[in-house]
Protein backbone atom coordinates (compact mmCIF):
# COMPACT_ATOMS: atom_id res chain seq x y z
CA UNK A 1 0.00 0.00 0.00
CA UNK A 2 0.81 3.66 0.00
CA UNK A 3 2.94 5.03 2.79
CA UNK A 4 3.82 8.42 4.12
CA UNK A 5 7.39 9.48 3.53
CA UNK A 6 9.53 12.44 4.46
CA UNK A 7 9.78 14.95 1.62
CA UNK A 8 12.43 17.50 0.82
CA UNK A 9 12.01 20.94 2.37
CA UNK A 10 9.60 23.11 0.38
CA UNK A 11 11.21 25.53 -2.05
CA UNK A 12 11.72 29.14 -1.02
CA UNK A 13 8.30 30.75 -0.93
CA UNK A 14 9.54 34.31 -1.47
CA UNK A 15 7.39 35.94 -4.12
CA UNK A 16 4.43 33.69 -3.33
CA UNK A 17 1.46 34.06 -1.04
CA UNK A 18 2.01 32.12 2.17
CA UNK A 19 0.83 32.15 5.75
CA UNK A 20 1.29 35.64 7.14
CA UNK A 21 2.03 37.17 3.73
CA UNK A 22 -1.16 36.61 1.81
CA UNK A 23 -3.86 39.25 2.24
CA UNK A 24 -6.63 40.31 2.11
CA UNK A 25 -6.43 43.93 3.29
CA UNK A 26 -7.50 43.37 6.91
CA UNK A 27 -4.94 40.60 7.46
CA UNK A 28 -2.49 43.31 8.48
CA UNK A 29 -4.42 43.29 11.79
CA UNK A 30 -3.15 39.75 12.50
CA UNK A 31 0.04 41.21 13.95
CA UNK A 32 1.63 44.49 14.95
CA UNK A 33 1.80 47.23 12.34
CA UNK A 34 2.54 50.91 11.99
CA UNK A 35 0.63 53.48 9.93
CA UNK A 36 2.84 55.88 7.97
CA UNK A 37 1.00 58.89 6.58
CA UNK A 38 2.32 61.30 4.01
CA UNK A 39 3.11 64.74 5.42
CA UNK A 40 5.54 65.71 2.63
CA UNK A 41 3.04 67.55 0.40
CA UNK A 42 1.04 70.28 2.19
CA UNK A 43 -1.77 69.86 -0.36
CA UNK A 44 -2.29 66.22 0.66
CA UNK A 45 -1.13 66.14 4.28
CA UNK A 46 -4.53 66.79 5.91
CA UNK A 47 -6.30 64.10 3.85
CA UNK A 48 -3.48 61.63 4.52
CA UNK A 49 -3.54 62.31 8.28
CA UNK A 50 -7.35 62.01 8.53
CA UNK A 51 -7.27 58.76 6.58
CA UNK A 52 -4.42 57.41 8.73
CA UNK A 53 -6.36 58.22 11.89
CA UNK A 54 -9.31 56.22 10.56
CA UNK A 55 -7.44 53.16 9.25
CA UNK A 56 -5.27 52.79 12.36
CA UNK A 57 -8.36 51.95 14.41
CA UNK A 58 -9.72 48.42 14.47
CA UNK A 59 -13.23 49.81 14.05
CA UNK A 60 -14.99 53.09 14.86
CA UNK A 61 -16.25 51.87 18.24
CA UNK A 62 -13.11 50.62 19.96
CA UNK A 63 -10.07 52.30 21.44
CA UNK A 64 -7.72 49.76 19.84
CA UNK A 65 -5.43 51.68 17.50
CA UNK A 66 -1.99 51.11 16.05
CA UNK A 67 0.88 53.63 16.12
CA UNK A 68 0.89 56.36 13.51
CA UNK A 69 3.98 58.19 12.19
CA UNK A 70 4.45 60.89 9.59
CA UNK A 71 6.65 59.93 6.63
CA UNK A 72 8.98 62.73 7.69
CA UNK A 73 9.73 61.04 11.04
CA UNK A 74 9.69 57.31 10.23
CA UNK A 75 12.97 55.38 10.39
CA UNK A 76 13.99 52.14 8.59
CA UNK A 77 13.70 50.30 11.93
CA UNK A 78 10.04 51.38 12.18
CA UNK A 79 9.33 49.50 8.93
CA UNK A 80 10.87 46.14 9.84
CA UNK A 81 9.41 43.34 11.94
CA UNK A 82 5.82 44.50 11.51
CA UNK A 83 3.21 45.22 8.90
CA UNK A 84 3.15 48.71 7.41
CA UNK A 85 0.11 50.69 6.32
CA UNK A 86 1.08 53.51 3.96
CA UNK A 87 -1.33 56.40 3.45
CA UNK A 88 -0.90 58.74 0.50
CA UNK A 89 0.66 58.38 -2.91
CA UNK A 90 4.24 59.00 -4.04
CA UNK A 91 3.76 62.76 -4.32
CA UNK A 92 2.78 63.13 -0.66
CA UNK A 93 4.41 60.16 1.11
CA UNK A 94 8.21 59.83 1.07
CA UNK A 95 8.12 56.09 1.87
CA UNK A 96 5.73 55.41 -1.02
CA UNK A 97 7.97 57.46 -3.31
CA UNK A 98 11.02 55.41 -2.26
CA UNK A 99 9.36 52.07 -3.10
CA UNK A 100 7.34 53.28 -6.11
CA UNK A 101 9.12 50.90 -8.50
CA UNK A 102 8.01 47.93 -6.35
CA UNK A 103 4.35 48.90 -6.06
CA UNK A 104 1.63 47.08 -8.03
CA UNK A 105 0.24 50.49 -9.04
CA UNK A 106 1.75 53.52 -10.76
CA UNK A 107 0.61 57.10 -10.36
CA UNK A 108 0.67 59.67 -13.12
CA UNK A 109 -0.78 63.18 -13.31
CA UNK A 110 -4.55 62.86 -12.89
CA UNK A 111 -4.69 59.04 -12.83
CA UNK A 112 -3.44 55.75 -11.46
CA UNK A 113 -2.58 52.67 -13.52
CA UNK A 114 -3.24 49.18 -12.16
CA UNK A 115 -3.25 45.90 -14.06
CA UNK A 116 -2.62 47.77 -17.31
CA UNK A 117 -5.79 49.85 -16.92
CA UNK A 118 -5.82 53.62 -16.34
CA UNK A 119 -8.26 55.08 -13.79
CA UNK A 120 -8.53 58.87 -14.10
CA UNK A 121 -9.82 61.53 -11.73
CA UNK A 122 -8.71 63.19 -8.50
CA UNK A 123 -11.39 61.23 -6.61
CA UNK A 124 -9.97 57.84 -7.67
CA UNK A 125 -8.14 55.80 -5.03
CA UNK A 126 -6.66 52.37 -4.45
CA UNK A 127 -6.32 50.18 -1.39
CA UNK A 128 -4.11 47.14 -1.82
CA UNK A 129 -2.05 44.66 0.17
CA UNK A 130 1.29 43.32 -1.10
CA UNK A 131 4.55 41.85 0.24
CA UNK A 132 6.70 44.25 2.22
CA UNK A 133 9.97 45.33 0.61
CA UNK A 134 11.21 46.05 4.16
CA UNK A 135 10.60 42.59 5.67
CA UNK A 136 9.85 39.41 3.64
CA UNK A 137 7.68 38.05 6.47
CA UNK A 138 5.32 41.05 6.48
CA UNK A 139 2.84 42.84 4.24
CA UNK A 140 2.23 46.44 3.32
CA UNK A 141 -1.19 47.97 2.82
CA UNK A 142 -1.37 51.06 0.63
CA UNK A 143 -4.28 53.53 0.75
CA UNK A 144 -3.63 56.22 -1.86
CA UNK A 145 -5.62 58.48 -4.12
CA UNK A 146 -4.88 60.32 -7.32
CA UNK A 147 -5.80 63.38 -5.25
CA UNK A 148 -6.76 63.96 -1.61
CA UNK A 149 -10.41 62.94 -2.18
CA UNK A 150 -9.35 59.54 -3.45
CA UNK A 151 -7.24 58.96 -0.35
CA UNK A 152 -10.06 60.07 1.97
CA UNK A 153 -12.40 57.46 0.47
CA UNK A 154 -10.27 54.69 2.04
CA UNK A 155 -11.99 55.59 5.33
CA UNK A 156 -15.14 53.94 3.95
CA UNK A 157 -13.67 50.53 3.19
CA UNK A 158 -15.70 47.55 4.38
CA UNK A 159 -14.32 45.20 7.00
CA UNK A 160 -14.17 42.27 4.59
CA UNK A 161 -12.41 43.69 1.55
CA UNK A 162 -10.37 41.65 -0.96
CA UNK A 163 -6.65 42.10 -1.75
CA UNK A 164 -7.24 45.25 -3.78
CA UNK A 165 -9.96 47.76 -4.59
CA UNK A 166 -10.02 50.76 -6.91
CA UNK A 167 -12.75 53.24 -6.11
CA UNK A 168 -14.03 56.77 -6.44
CA UNK A 169 -16.59 58.67 -4.34
CA UNK A 170 -19.05 55.79 -4.89
CA UNK A 171 -17.16 54.14 -2.02
CA UNK A 172 -18.70 56.70 0.34
CA UNK A 173 -22.27 55.36 0.06
CA UNK A 174 -21.99 53.63 3.44
CA UNK A 175 -19.87 54.22 6.52
CA UNK A 176 -18.19 51.26 8.26
CA UNK A 177 -19.70 47.80 7.59
CA UNK A 178 -18.56 44.25 6.89
CA UNK A 179 -19.52 44.09 3.20
CA UNK A 180 -19.42 46.46 0.24
CA UNK A 181 -23.22 46.72 0.31
CA UNK A 182 -24.25 49.91 -1.48
CA UNK A 183 -20.66 50.99 -2.06
CA UNK A 184 -19.62 51.15 -5.70
CA UNK A 185 -16.07 50.25 -6.75
CA UNK A 186 -14.39 50.62 -10.12
CA UNK A 187 -12.56 47.28 -9.77
CA UNK A 188 -11.68 44.81 -7.02
CA UNK A 189 -10.23 41.37 -6.61
CA UNK A 190 -7.60 39.01 -5.28
CA UNK A 191 -4.04 38.45 -6.44
CA UNK A 192 -3.08 34.94 -7.52
CA UNK A 193 -0.62 32.85 -5.49
CA UNK A 194 2.35 34.71 -7.01
CA UNK A 195 0.90 38.17 -6.30
CA UNK A 196 -0.11 38.59 -9.94
CA UNK A 197 -3.48 39.54 -11.35
CA UNK A 198 -5.50 36.55 -12.55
Amino acid sequence: GKRWRLADAPPDATGRKRHGVEGPLRDVWNGPFVVVWGASDPGEADANRLTAEAVRRYNPWTELAMPMLADTEVTPEDLRGRGVVLVGGPRGNRVVREIADRLPVTFEPGALVFGGKRYAGDGVGISTVFPSPFDPEQVIVLHAGVGPEGTLSARYLPEWAPDWLIYDDGMRATWWDYFLGKRQVLAAGFYDERWGLP
